[in-house]
């Protein structure tokens, strides 16, 4: 039976398919005519002014996706800035998510669409309209806080922002290595089919020898700066796991199931309800984790469309306490500071 007729014979995928093309088709009209851009003074836009100075970002320690805005928040949840953010449009659904800014607080870099976080690749400055950088996969910010790591269907790339759109060769390549790469390089945390269906499973590769061990089920790993932590996703919560061979995993956030009747699992997204999979990211020391939290009703009706339902909150991973930073933002990145080359 084809997709078409399996579809219109099943309600719930039917509903699914038909609220997918409503969300989609609302993402296009929000963000039609987009130029990426980040405001300048009274919130104008700015397309045109040449680079300006690293204090046209926040000097902020984390930043965050608000709809068509860039979210700015120290960790103490203070001096939260947002600003308009857009980019151009390579087709007619183009949006953006996904954001992280280089150590030095000069280069941001976003992938064109929130979710899943795989696409094509833009580097952007302070002022200046965004570069395509030719790159589709998905990238990550390296432990130096310098280098961008771009995993695509063959592999592991390494560049640095000024590589985008030059064409240029990458740094390194690490061939048929997938996942997060561990800060020294030696390990990949890759994600691999589960053991029961539709279910998927973390693994911790080493790189040299191939050998590795399962660390359990989940999606969306990240490495502490140290390389001692690994924390991902899990169906049910947030992970984390001590970077060890009999080390066992703890769950430090437990999060909502959206739909537990039907063996719904926190990793996995609902598009009808606009809800994206948590993906935590580490403060540079390893105490804390910054993550979103999915609501079903509103917590910040000022937003225009998903960011309405979402808060982020940092958990300290040694106790386990939990402070909400904000409501209307998702997708929050920790920003290291850059190591010296």
């Amino acid at each position: 039976m084809s997709f078409l007729k399996r579809t219109l014979a099943s309600p719930v995928l039917f509903v699914r398919l038909a609220s997918m093309c409503i969300l989609l088709m609302g993402m296009a009209f929000l963000f039609a005519c987009s130029w990426i851009t980040i405001s300048g003074p009274q919130g104008q836009w700015v397309t045109s002014e040449p680079f300006t100075p690293p204090s046209s970002l926040p000097q902020t320690d984390i930043v965050y996706q608000r709809d068509e805005e860039l979210g700015f928040v120290n960790a103490d949840g203070l001096d939260v800035t947002t600003v308009p953010f857009r980019i151009p449009m390579k087709t007619l659904l183009s949006y953006w998510g996904l954001p992280f800014i280089t150590g030095d607080n000069q280069t941001l870099v976003v992938t064109d669409h929130p979710y899943p976080p795989i696409g094509n690749i833009y580097v952007v400055r302070p002022g200046q309209v965004a570069v395509d950088c030719e790159w589709w996969g998905i990238a990550r910010l390296a432990a130096d806080g310098r280098h961008i790591l771009l995993e695509t269907s063959q592999g592991q790339e390494k560049y640095l922002p000024e590589d985008c759109g030059t064409g240029n060769p990458p740094e390194k390549i690490y061939k048929d290595i997938f996942g997060p790469l561990s800060p020294d390089e030696r390990l990949a945390a890759e994600v691999r089919a589960g053991s029961q269906q539709g279910t998927v499973s973390l693994f911790i590769r080493d790189i040299e020898t191939g050998e590795g061990r399962v660390i359990g089920e989940g999606r969306f790993p990240a490495w502490s700066r140290d390389g001692g932590w690994l924390a991902y996703t899990g169906p049910d919560g947030i992970y984390v796991v001590r970077n060890s061979p009999d080390a066992q995993p703890r769950r430090l956030v437990a999060l909502e199931i959206l739909h537990p009747e039907i063996g719904g699992k926190v990793y996995i997204d609902n598009p009808s309800v606009l809800y994206y999979p948590t993906m935590a990211s580490w403060s540079p020391d390893g105490k804390w984790l910054a993550y979103h939290e999915y609501h079903s009703d509103p917590v910040d009706p000022s937003a225009q469309f998903a960011a309405k339902y979402y808060s982020i909150v940092k958990v300290n991973v040694e106790t386990g306490e939990t402070i909400k930073l904000l409501d209307g933002g998702f997708f929050p990145s920790w920003r290291w500071p850059a190591e010296e080359p």
